[in-house]
C-alpha cells in the first residue's frame, strides 16, 4: 500500500507540470490579456490604457451621466472614453488634472474615469487652496473648477481670472449645474474651454485640452 501511495505521488509530480504548461499554452492569449487587464502603462508612443480600463472608465462615465441625470448610452460612453485615450496616446506621461471643487464626493465617479483612464486627478476645496496647488506643484495638464463655491457665486470664473493674471495658461473647463449655452460662452469669455454639466462633454473638453496644451517640459 505504501509503494502504492509513493507511485501515485511520484506520477502526480510529473504529470501536474505537464498539465499547466498545457493549459498555459493552450490559452496563452487569453491568459495574457487577463494578466495585463486594468492596467495603464508608459511606452515608447504614450500612455497606453487596457481594454479593462476603457471598460472600467466607461462604466464610471455612465454611473457619473446617471448621477447627474444626462443620460449615456454604453455605446457611446466607450466611444467617449476610447476617444480620451486615443488622446492620451501622445502623452509620454500620465496627464495630471486639478479638480476644483468645495464638495468633492459629488464627482466621484467622473474622477474615477478619469483615474481609469490613467490620469492623476488632485482635488482642491477653494479657490486659495487651488491656487496653493499650482504654484506648489509640477504644472498641470488641466484644471477643472465649480463655478459657485462658499466664498464666492463666481468662484470658477474668480479662479480663471487669477490665474490668466499670474500668466498661468492652462487649459480650465467649467463644470457646474449649468447647461446654459450662455454660461458655456461666458466662460470662454473668460478664457475657459469651455462649461458643462455633462460628464460626456466634460471628457471631451479634457481630451481637447490634452491634444491642444504640450506636454509640461515639451519644446515647440
Amino acid at each position: 500500500m505504501e509503494i502504492a501511495s509513493v507511485v501515485v505521488q511520484g506520477l502526480g509530480a510529473l504529470v501536474w507540470p505537464a498539465v499547466v504548461a498545457f493549459v498555459l499554452w493552450t490559452f496563452r492569449t487569453p491568459l495574457g490579456t487577463l494578466l495585463t487587464s486594468g492596467t495603464v502603462s508608459v511606452k515608447a508612443g504614450g500612455v497606453q490604457i487596457s481594454t479593462a480600463a476603457r471598460a472600467a472608465a466607461a462604466t464610471a462615465l455612465q454611473s457619473a451621466a446617471q448621477d447627474k441625470a444626462t443620460p449615456l448610452a454604453p455605446e457611446a460612453a466607450r466611444s467617449r472614453v476610447d476617444a480620451d485615450a486615443d488622446a492620451l496616446a501622445a502623452r509620454p506621461t500620465p496627464p495630471r488634472v486639478l479638480w476644483v471643487d468645495d464638495r468633492p464626493s459629488g464627482n466621484r465617479f467622473e474622477c474615477a474615469a478619469l483615474t481609469r483612464l490613467g490620469m492623476v486627478v488632485e482635488q482642491a476645496v477653494s479657490t486659495d487652496a487651488a491656487l496653493s496647488a499650482v504654484l506648489r506643484s509640477a504644472p498641470f495638464d488641466v484644471i477643472v473648477s465649480d463655478m459657485a463655491r462658499p466664498e464666492s457665486p463666481t468662484a470658477g470664473y474668480d479662479l480663471l481670472d487669477r490665474l490668466r493674471a499670474d500668466g498661468v495658461r492652462t487649459p480650465f473647463v467649467v463644470y457646474s449645474g449649468s447647461a446654459d449655452p450662455a454660461h458655456d460662452d461666458e466662460a470662454v469669455a473668460h478664457g475657459a474651454l469651455g462649461s458643462t454639466n455633462d460628464p460626456a462633454v466634460l471628457l471631451e473638453l479634457i481630451a481637447q485640452a490634452l491634444l491642444r496644451q504640450p506636454p509640461p517640459g515639451a519644446g515647440g
